[in-house]
């Protein structure tokens, strides 16, 4: 009888769910159970330098980016997966929302956007993307199937090498225009597309996308820069820069030229809205990815989207519907 319990316990036991998964591979099953499936594939996620949904989202931020922060009510930046932001979206009345990916090749990768967009409720405004790896052929683009339902898209590429580009994807339903006058393009600097948005009943909202490649000289990265925020800043609009900088916010104390960087930010007003590593390997974690703006609402959210479409993660900002009427007020100068 003892015998025939011990065959009955051992067989209930491996017909419980879960009894064949490992502990990291329990976790996982836990949290798609309360949080939503992921769009991640799961040898790739345990291979990770860390795990980021094993990051509590309200754990204090990542770096103390500056002494000021609180002044100005930071919240910090969370990561999310399709479910949870689409539940945030449930409770959050967006007038204008704006992601950044870093696409490491548009051709390759845009599939795996339009699906991944295709997990949200929410449209996004304005879609920025870095190294769309794009070309141009005299008159259009190396690859004429580059859209997404719904977007108008604009982008810059370069003329004598590969690698690097910028584009954005512009909601139909807003009017824009490409300002020309504040762009710069040179691959050994930085690469960079803006736009302005074009509000009725709202101030206008300049949008900038910007890539700076690994390699490009810090000293005139500095210098352009300090003089494209000066132009920004004559504008006298809110302004919102998204990009991959490869700039790693995590070292800004170890390292001087990110803290020179982050200065030089923080002189003309603009301040970070991501505050976690973008960019996670096996061996690393970097904060490259950002949006840096002039204009802070304490009804905006931002964060992080867990997602593995290329080797960054993508980053968002959604701006309340009730940001509505800004004063001049607002916009930090």
């Amino acid at each position: 009888t003892n015998l025939t319990n011990t065959m009955t316990m051992d067989q209930n036991l491996f017909s419980f769910p879960f009894c064949h998964l490992n502990d990291e591979e329990f976790n996982l099953a836990i949290f798609e159970m309360n949080q939503g499936r992921i769009n991640f594939d799961a040898d790739r996620l345990e291979s990770l330098y860390f795990n980021p949904l094993n990051v509590s989202n309200s754990t204090s931020q990542t770096i103390d980016i500056d002494p000021d922060h609180q002044f100005f009510s930071y919240t910090g930046s969370s990561y999310y997966v399709s479910d949870q932001f689409n539940d945030l979206c449930t409770k959050f009345n967006s007038s204008l929302s704006l992601l950044h990916l870093n696409a490491r090749s548009l051709n390759h990768n845009l599939p795996k956007l339009t699906d991944f967009l295709n997990t949200l409720d929410l449209s996004f405004s304005v879609i920025g993307v870095t190294k769309t790896w794009l070309q141009n052929n005299g008159e259009n683009t190396s690859n004429n199937d580059i859209h997404i339902q719904g977007y108008n898209f604009i982008h810059n590429c370069r003329q004598d090498k590969t690698g690097g580009g910028v584009g954005f994807f512009i909601d139909n339903n807003f009017e824009y225009k490409q300002l020309h006058d504040l762009e710069f393009f040179d691959h050994k600097v930085f690469e960079s597309i803006f736009i302005e948005i074009e509000r009725s009943k709202q101030r206008n909202v300049i949008l900038g996308i910007i890539y700076r490649a690994p390699d490009a000289n810090l000293s005139e990265f500095f210098s352009k820069l300090n003089e494209l925020l000066s132009n920004v800043a004559k504008e006298q609009k809110p302004c919102y820069l998204l990009g991959d900088y490869n700039i790693d916010l995590v070292k800004y104390q170890q390292h001087f030229h990110t803290n020179n960087y982050l200065d030089n930010l923080f002189s003309h007003c603009f301040l970070p809205l991501i505050n976690r590593p973008t960019r996670i390997t096996t061996h690393s974690a970097s904060l490259i990815d950002n949006i840096f703006t002039n204009h802070l609402a304490s009804d905006s959210k931002s964060g992080i989207l867990f997602t593995d479409i290329s080797d960054h993660l993508p980053i968002f900002t959604l701006l309340c519907q009730t940001e509505g009427n800004i004063s001049s007020s607002n916009i930090i100068l």
